[in-house]
C-alpha cells in the first residue's frame, strides 16, 4: 500500500534547529481590502436606483431597450444586465396581449388589423405557393427575342 505524499509545506520545512533563509517561508499574506466605511473615498459610480416595475411597464408599452435606457438615465447594457428577467417578462406579456387583441378583433369581424399585428409583432407570415394548372408544378419558359435596331438617317 502506498503512503500518502507529504504536503509541500511539510516537505520543505527546515530541519529542527535550522533557520530559514526567508521570512515567513511558505506563507503568503494577501492584504485585505478596507471596509467601505474606512475607505477615504468611495470608488466607482453609485448604483442607479431603477424601479423594476417601471422597466417592465415601459417594455409592455412596446418601447425598445435603447429608449427605455434613455428614459431611465442608464445605458442599454446596464438595463439588459440588471433587468433581463423583467424585459423578457414584459415582452412575453406584450405578445400575449397582442394574441388576445387578435382574437377579440377576429370575433368582432376585423381580420385586417389582426393579420397586420400578427405579421409585425409576432413574425407571422403568409404562405404563398405558385403552382401550375390543377396543382401541377409551375414551369417557366424563357424565350430570347431579338429586336432589330431602328435605322439611323
Amino acid at each position: 500500500m502506498k503512503q500518502p505524499r507529504a504536503r509541500k509545506a511539510e516537505a520543505r520545512a527546515p530541519e529542527h534547529g535550522a533557520s530559514s533563509s526567508r521570512r515567513g517561508a511558505g506563507k503568503s499574506k494577501k492584504a485585505k481590502p478596507l471596509p467601505r466605511e474606512k475607505c477615504p473615498k468611495a470608488t466607482g459610480r453609485p448604483p442607479l436606483d431603477i424601479d423594476a416595475a417601471e422597466v417592465q411597464r415601459l417594455v409592455l408599452d412596446n418601447n425598445p431597450t435603447e429608449d427605455i435606457a434613455l428614459i431611465l438615465g442608464c445605458s442599454p447594457d446596464t438595463l439588459e444586465r440588471r433587468f433581463a428577467g423583467e424585459i423578457a417578462k414584459g415582452r412575453a406579456q406584450r405578445r400575449a396581449n397582442i394574441r388576445a387583441i387578435q382574437t377579440r378583433m377576429l370575433e368582432e369581424g376585423n381580420p385586417t388589423m389582426a393579420v397586420w399585428l400578427g405579421k409585425n409583432e409576432l413574425g407571422q407570415t403568409d404562405k404563398s405557393e405558385l403552382t401550375g394548372a390543377n396543382g401541377a408544378p409551375l414551369f417557366v419558359r424563357i424565350e430570347r427575342v431579338i429586336v432589330p435596331a431602328k435605322p439611323t438617317e
